[in-house]
């Protein structure tokens, strides 16, 4: 269920980047929205059901026009919520300036319905009140395994290598075992890339989100394959768990499956 409360919000999230904000079908009828920490008082609250909503984003967009929120980064919190880190852009509907803010979006969902909405003005608050924290070592961590999946997908062995650790272990999945289930050091992980990238034509990761996980970090995204000889393409799951030392990466394990990342990283609901 975690991964379609995820997929189901950046559906979501991709009408709300086009501007179009009028969809309430996503909504429980009996669904809770509030605001908090809003830039001022009077625009905080929180209100019931469908028509309160509809009320309150009316009062809202009075203000402005051509509002668009964009999802940067989607985290699945379990227990069926996903809190969205946003970014709000629109301009003054009287005076025309430019308007622009980060934010945050907490959402609790049950059976493929929003139940509830909590919009934060200020993504501290939001993270704090979902007991997370940017400290500067877990962004750190999260950077590299970013950096190194770019670096995938760039087909560049030397620069994924320059973010692992010399003792790297790298534990592949699925298509990507090509030779063996477990490289060490550089010259087998190198050799092993070069091994995936032969065989195949395109395999190219895209994020959904990422965990800070104290010294190690959980990326889940997905993965798209087409074979350098048969051409078959593929589009599924992956997922990979990175445990860092010292701000390198010591383990990358990767699966085919959300849940069973989740799993391993006992994290599973």
């Amino acid at each position: 269920m975690s991964s379609e409360n995820v997929e189901i919000l950046r559906r979501v999230f991709q009408e709300w980047a086009g501007g179009d904000l009028s969809g309430t079908d996503i909504f429980d009828a009996d669904a809770e929205y509030s605001r908090i920490g809003a830039e001022t008082p009077d625009m905080e609250g929180r209100w019931r059901g469908l028509d309160e909503m509809r009320t309150a984003m009316r009062d809202y967009l009075q203000a402005m026009s051509d509002l668009r929120i964009e999802a940067e980064r989607i985290i699945d919190l379990g227990g069926n919520r996903v809190l969205v880190l946003s970014r709000h852009t629109a301009r003054g509907k009287q005076s025309g300036v430019p308007i622009e803010r980060e934010g945050a979006e907490l959402f609790t969902l049950r059976d493929g319905k929003i139940v509830r909405y909590d919009a934060y003005w200020s993504r501290a608050a939001a993270l704090e009140a979902v007991g997370l924290s940017e400290s500067p070592m877990l962004q750190e961590n999260v950077e590299v395994v970013r950096r190194g999946v770019e670096a995938w997908n760039q087909h560049d062995a030397d620069l994924w290598l320059s973010y692992a650790a010399p003792e790297i272990e790298w534990m592949p999945a699925g298509p990507a075992t090509v030779e063996t289930t477990v490289y060490r050091g550089y010259e087998e992980v190198a050799t092993g890339f070069a091994a995936v990238w032969e065989t195949w034509e395109e395999f190219r990761f895209q994020e959904s989100e990422v965990r800070a996980l104290g010294d190690s970090v959980l990326w889940l995204g997905r993965v798209e394959m087409k074979g350098g000889a048969s051409h078959v393409e593929l589009d599924q799951e992956f997922a990979i768990h990175a445990v860092l030392r010292n701000g390198k990466v010591t383990v990358a394990r990767t699966y085919l499956a959300w849940e069973e990342a989740l799993e391993a990283a006992e994290l599973s609901e």
